[in-house]
């Protein structure tokens, strides 16, 4: 599914509808035992897919999986106040560091090449930066 968008500006975006439909279709290819191992990150990466909406850029897509880090750590949903369900809360920091990478990952296979290019530029500027928001 990568890149399939035409050119120019439309490279560097992506939709909820691109990014459920690449999860769903790679995690339908997994045997058993790694849906097993998968599941939590699926969910999260299909959360994320629910909150970009219909469109998004490489800056916000980093946002939205940010903040949902966020959430799944304080254990509530910042857009309703309802406590989240328990296959995102309760993880160690390396946890929710592998559901960052693993939304990346579904980036890349769902947008274009150009879209996560931004996105690994994104997180490694947070790395050098030494934000709040590495665990």
């Amino acid at each position: 599914m990568s890149g399939e968008f035409a050119g120019g500006q439309e490279e560097l975006t992506g939709t909820s509808e691109q990014l459920r439909a690449y999860i769903d279709e790679w995690f339908a290819g997994l045997d058993e035992q790694s849906r097993q191992v998968m599941d939590s990150p699926v969910a999260f990466g299909r959360k994320l897919a629910e909150r970009i909406d219909d469109r998004v850029v490489p800056a916000g897509f980093v946002m939205a999986a940010e903040v949902l880090v966020y959430d799944c750590i304080k254990g509530v949903d910042s857009f309703t106040g309802k406590p989240l369900p328990r296959e995102f809360t309760g993880y160690s920091g390396i946890v929710y560091k592998v559901f960052r990478v693993q939304a990346d990952l579904f980036a890349k296979g769902a947008f274009s090449d150009q879209f996560f290019d931004e996105v690994t530029a994104i997180r490694e500027s947070f790395g050098r930066e030494n934000t709040s928001s590495n665990l």
